[in-house]
């Protein structure tokens, strides 16, 4: 349509997720803004080069890696084109839960990340109700493998219209404030802070978050005797949004280490401390078997 234009000296086609974490990672570690291209079918120009990024077409990463009949699952790469996945599960006696006009040149990675309705959707709902995991390379070129532990996720949420967008990405979340690396820790605490202060995406706070928050600022109090406020402010981000969470068994556990938090020299990180025993203190006054 030519509606979107751009440029850009160099598009890089990889064929596999062993050659894409090494491009992200060279160009990560060297400030290079990169923009990922599918099959440009696009209407927002989501995939157009506007500062003469580094293009990553995914069109080479086109195989059918398995198909189980007995299930009904279909692993495949991001470049698939959607005309080709329908073909080959026509063939097998089965039928593709997603069809639209732009079939012959929509990449199935695209239509994943837009969660594309197309000609079925009124009959077999949206695309991420029928993803079940996925193959994720960040763009520090880290990959994280997803096919088993979001399957659990989108099948038990009591919501998973956004899975693949949410719950893939809390669960890279968990991964990453676990890293070992407190810059990196003390950065996806920030976002935890962000990420739960709106109600959109309540059915994914769980105790699991609060336990991993808890055992990275328990890690940085062995490790150098302080905590960085921003664990706390997490913290107190998921109990202030979520009261569930403040009677859950992770909950009770962190609190000798905000106790112990308050010990620190930083006015800060006692202050952030205080505000978080002080949701878990209301659990307390509420339950009538507490003395």
């Amino acid at each position: 349509m030519h509606k979107y234009k751009g440029s850009s000296k160099l598009m890089l086609l990889p064929e596999n997720t062993d050659q894409l974490p090494q491009i992200l990672k060279y160009c990560n570690s060297r400030c290079l803004a990169v923009v990922p291209q599918g099959g440009n079918t696009g209407l927002v120009g989501e995939s157009v080069p506007v500062f003469d990024e580094v293009i990553i077409n995914t069109q080479r990463m086109n195989n059918i890696i398995s198909f189980d009949e007995v299930s009904g699952v279909l692993v495949c790469e991001a470049g698939c084109i959607l005309e080709n996945l329908i073909s080959f599960l026509d063939k097998q006696g089965f039928i593709m839960p997603l069809d639209l006009g732009a079939k012959g040149s929509f990449q199935i990675g695209g239509n994943v990340s837009t969660n594309t309705g197309g000609l079925r959707l009124v009959r077999y709902g949206s695309l991420h109700g029928t993803v079940l995991g996925l193959e994720v390379v960040l763009a520090n070129g880290n990959v994280f493998e997803m096919l088993g532990s979001l399957r659990n996720l989108v099948m038990h949420s009591r919501s998973n219209k956004r899975a693949v967008a949410e719950a893939g990405g809390v669960q890279v979340v968990l991964d990453l404030i676990g890293s070992g690396d407190t810059d990196t820790s003390i950065q996806v605490a920030m976002f935890i802070k962000l990420l739960f202060f709106k109600n959109t995406i309540q059915e994914y706070a769980s105790s699991e978050t609060v336990r991993a928050i808890t055992a990275a600022f328990e890690k940085d109090l062995w490790a150098t005797g302080t905590v960085h406020e921003e664990y706390l402010k997490a913290l107190y981000a998921l109990f202030v949004n979520f009261p569930r969470l403040r009677a859950s068994e992770p909950a009770t556990l962190s609190i000798p280490h905000l106790v112990t938090s308050l010990k620190t020299r930083s006015e800060a990180t006692q202050e952030s401390a205080l505000n978080a025993l002080f949701l878990l203190r209301l659990v307390w006054s509420a339950d009538p078997n507490q003395t």
